[in-house]
């Protein structure tokens, strides 16, 4: 059973119902001032005195509706649908007292106050209707059995059994009304859940994406500190390697010197030397979008790229495991050099700084197969935590506390960018191990 905390609110809330019940209310004013004008007319112009009756008829009912229009625009709305169902319903019974309950309009206005009933009141108000008006036609009929009835017309060929003629269809009508509005009203109902349902989920979604564009802009402010902080690394580097390129022709200078006593510390000084000069101008070619493609071989370059000037004293800490055979690959060296040389540094600084130097041990093991080739680099050093291992290879991420945290960043860009390959960080066994795997495909013979 429908209540006025939901079924009403909900119906007098509704445009269509608003709409509704303005036009009926509307056309009721109407209607009645149109038949009005003809009664004054009548008692006017033809001096009929028997309207008088009719015309405060009309009048009053012009004041009744008015009054409900009044107390619609009040915002009352229950108690204005019950004024016009009212309305409807006075009209049908006082036709059926001044001309019998047997007239056709009568009849009608019964069936309309029950359709109106159904549409202003609900369920509720269409059962109390049609119960009302079947009662008002055994009252008049009741009136008619004791002459009392009707007043406009001389003679009435009613009884009670017609009240069942004419109240069974009645009651149909109130029945089938009222089910149906109970069905529109739940269907009412469930549309207007639905509504709410998708009103949150709109709410949620809207929450979702500001959220997400909250996130997304955080991240472009991350990757622009970024990006600023890799061109400030660039521009710094430009001028340690012109710094760096200055000091090295100082040093020739002292080596030429030095190489007049033929002292093998100057000849090991000078091999030093000329691999630093080497490496400054690959970096110089690398810095400015030069490249040297040619056939190499990857074990010369893993030899080459231990060769650490800082580490010269860990030298004999590092293995290299490789094949009998020449493994050549096509491309740059310097590339291969570079990703090499962050992985072997790491592996060597993972170790504490106490750490003698035969235990600092570092394996790089090299293997081929007809498609891949494999590079390993090991370590047994401090390790790396679970937390970092998830981000080891984003920027800015470093496990040393004087780290830039970019060396790993710029290997794996290189080693899927360039070489088309990737590398890994070997979860299957307890020390740390990076696993550089690249096609070969990019061998050219």
């Amino acid at each position: 059973m429908r209540t006025r905390s939901d079924g009403s609110v909900q119906r007098y809330s509704s445009i269509e119902y608003k709409a509704i019940f303005e036009t009926v209310l509307i056309g009721s004013l109407t209607l009645v001032a149109i038949l009005i004008i003809p009664l004054f007319i009548s008692y006017g112009v033809y001096g009929n005195t028997y309207v008088l009756g009719r015309i405060f008829i009309c009048v009053g009912a012009l004041i009744y509706l008015a009054a409900t229009f009044t107390a619609w625009k009040k915002q009352r709305h229950l108690i204005a649908s019950c004024a016009l169902v009212l309305f409807y319903y006075l009209i049908a019974m006082i036709i059926m007292f001044g001309w019998g309950i047997d007239i056709t309009f009568a009849q009608l206005m019964l069936a309309i106050t029950v359709v109106l009933a159904g549409v202003f009141l609900g369920t509720q108000g269409v059962f109390v209707t049609t119960a009302l008006s079947i009662i008002g036609m055994l009252a008049i009929q009741a009136a008619i059995v004791m002459d009392k009835a009707p007043w406009f017309s001389h003679s009435a060929h009613t009884n009670f059994g017609d009240i069942i003629g004419f109240g069974a269809p009645l009651a149909i009508l109130g029945l089938i009304t009222g089910l149906f509005d109970k069905r529109t009203q739940e269907l009412h109902t469930e549309e207007l859940h639905i509504n709410e349902e998708l009103t949150k989920e709109k709410s949620t979604l809207e929450q979702r994406v500001r959220t997400h564009t909250i996130e997304i802009e955080h991240l472009q402010l991350e990757q622009a500190e970024q990006l600023y902080r890799f061109a400030e690394i660039g521009q710094l580097s430009t001028l340690l390697l012109h710094d760096l390129s200055n000091h090295l022709t100082v040093l020739n200078i002292d080596l030429a010197d030095l190489n007049r006593e033929k002292g093998s510390a100057a000849a090991r000084l000078e091999e030093s030397i000329n691999q630093i000069e080497k490496s400054v101008r690959q970096a110089s070619r690398h810095l400015q979008g030069k490249e040297e493609m040619q056939n190499f071989d990857v074990l010369a370059c893993i030899e080459s790229s231990t060769k650490l000037p800082r580490y010269q004293e860990l030298k004999e800490s590092i293995s290299i495991t490789a094949p009998s055979e020449p493994v050549p690959l096509y491309g740059d060296p310097l590339r291969l050099n570079h990703i090499l040389y962050i992985l072997i540094r790491n592996a060597l600084e993972a170790y504490p700084r106490a750490t003698p130097s035969d235990r600092r041990t570092v394996s790089i093991h090299l293997e081929t197969n007809k498609e891949t080739i494999t590079i390993r680099v090991a370590d047994h050093g401090r390790g790396i935590s679970k937390d970092i291992r998830g981000q080891l290879f984003s920027p800015l991420t470093s496990t040393k506390k004087t780290g830039l945290g970019i060396g790993l960043f710029i290997a794996k860009e290189i080693t899927e960018s360039y070489f088309g390959g990737s590398l890994q960080l070997n979860d299957n066994v307890k020390h740390t191990e990076f696993v550089l795997t690249i096609p070969k495909r990019s061998a050219k013979s």
